[in-house]
């Protein structure tokens, strides 16, 4: 029998053996298991109309809108002037742009998000949903870039089979005891992770060489 081939959730890395533990782990977690064909932040989008004077678009998505202030490609911004989307003021960068809008339009409901490049109304259901933020895997929410994920993350476990962050002073061992979600070693009574179950699913981690105790 050939062994079964490695491979790796596209979202959150993981790495299974064979394609049905995969498709398993993608969907307990909602993941997506394989690299989609293209990634466009305007596919959960829907037009919506604004005056022409402004040179920009408003997009909706659910109850969170966006504005883009150009619909070109981030290279480009040097080549074409971007307008604010409040008073039509041109600008040739993003930045000039971005630090007019928070100094003129400081209480207006619309937010600039740098990475994207366009105008939100709720910054953190925009980072759920773009795919060009990156993702707590355990709580879903969304970050501005990496450097903000990790600061989320900081001083606290995250357990990926419960979907929640642990925080002291729980520790993942005690997590792991009290959780109905994870598996335990009849001999060693130690827990596991239900992902690493679906990779060797007889054999205990902890090499006490045991079967593990049936969910």
């Amino acid at each position: 029998m050939r062994p079964l081939k490695n491979v790796t959730c596209w979202e959150c890395k993981k790495v299974f053996q064979g394609g049905a533990a995969l498709k398993s782990h993608a969907k307990a977690k909602r993941h997506k298991w394989k690299r989609p064909k293209s990634i466009t932040v305007a596919a959960f989008t829907e037009t919506v109309a604004i005056p022409t004077a402004t040179g920009a678009t408003i997009v909706s998505s659910g109850s969170a809108g966006t504005v883009a202030a150009q619909n070109k490609p981030a290279s480009s911004l040097s080549l074409r002037p971007l307008y604010c989307p409040v008073c039509s003021v041109r600008h040739e960068t993003w930045d000039g742009l971005s630090i007019h809008y928070s100094i003129v339009h400081a209480t207006s409901p619309w937010k600039p998000c740098s990475v994207c490049q366009i105008f939100v109304v709720d910054k953190q259901e925009h980072y759920r949903q773009s795919p060009r933020h990156p993702k707590c895997t355990a709580c879903f929410d969304g970050f501005e870039d990496t450097t903000e994920l990790q600061k989320h993350l900081a001083g606290r476990g995250s357990c990926d089979v419960c979907n929640e962050h642990i925080v002291p002073p729980v520790t993942m061992d005690e997590h792991y005891r009290l959780s109905l979600k994870h598996p335990k070693c009849g001999i060693c009574s130690k827990l596991k992770d239900r992902d690493e179950l679906e990779m060797v699913p007889s054999v205990c981690v902890h090499f006490c060489c045991s079967s593990l105790k049936p969910l």
